[in-house]
């Protein structure tokens, strides 16, 4: 029998992810749109992975899929 998934919260508003945080695969249960205003992250699921920075917008549909995120660190 399959696991559920493990829904992260995706509140409507600006998120501030801090430098070398990282955010285990998850899962959302509600499509949206993340747009990077500042800095970068990496970012990998079922379809691939994508090095985003400022002025990037990910749509993320209703799904399933698990991604995770890597955010950068200042250089």
């Amino acid at each position: 029998m399959a696991s559920l998934p493990c829904f992260a919260d995706a509140p409507l508003g600006l998120l501030d992810h801090g430098p070398g945080e990282y955010r285990d695969r998850h899962c959302h249960d509600e499509a949206f749109v993340a747009v990077v205003l500042e800095g970068g992250y990496q970012e990998a699921g079922d379809e691939g992975r994508w090095n985003v920075r400022s002025g990037d917008a990910l749509i993320h549909g209703k799904s399933l899929d698990v991604p995770l995120k890597a955010f950068a660190r200042p250089l």
